[in-house]
């Protein structure tokens, strides 16, 4: 089954993992929760994200957009302000970057922040992230922009937990890439 369905909440499909299998570990549901990528982004279908950041998807409304870069409201907020900032051109995760990729990853922080004060947020209480793979929804590299942190409920605050296994912090995975020439886990 796909959980992070359209129309449903976060804590809905928690709730269902745990009744789907009771001897499942906070771990173990977290991982399932994120590793069942919703229709759209298996391998052999478009990706989601593409079609968002070209324009194809009716649903989504872009909040920003330029040649590389395109910003829209994540579908299950963590907070009142929760945008996800995506490249145009298709990369499958923070998993695959390198040094040179520095700038671009920057470049995702200063829009993040531009949008988020031009929607009313404020950069004082703002969590930035990526999510790791396995524990991705979709295949396309995706920052988390969320504002503010004292909104988030129990379950975001697991979910978009910085040091965790499966969520980093967009200056942690800076520096792991600065100081290895690589990023975590690759």
């Amino acid at each position: 089954p796909h959980f992070l369905h359209a129309g449903r909440t976060v804590s809905d499909d928690w709730l269902e993992i745990f009744a789907s299998d009771s001897s499942l570990t906070m771990g173990g549901a977290v991982g399932k929760l994120f590793s069942n990528a919703p229709p759209g982004s298996e391998q052999g279908t478009p990706c989601l994200f593409c079609n968002i950041a070209s324009a194809k998807d009716p649903n989504t409304t872009l909040l920003y957009q330029d040649e590389e870069y395109v910003v829209f409201r994540d579908i299950h907020p963590a907070s009142t302000h929760h945008y996800l900032v995506v490249p145009k051109m298709h990369i499958r995760s923070v998993k695959g970057l390198t040094p040179a990729d520095i700038p671009l990853v920057r470049r995702l922080i200063d829009i993040g922040q531009q949008v988020l004060l031009e929607k009313g947020g404020t950069l004082d209480s703002l969590r930035m992230g990526f999510h790791w793979p396995p524990f991705t929804s979709i295949n396309h590299l995706h920052l988390h922009i969320i504002s503010p942190m004292e909104q988030m409920s129990t379950l975001s605050k697991v979910i978009y937990m910085p040091g965790s296994a499966w969520f980093c912090p967009v200056d942690d995975a800076i520096a792991y890439i600065e100081r290895t020439g690589t990023s975590p886990d690759a």
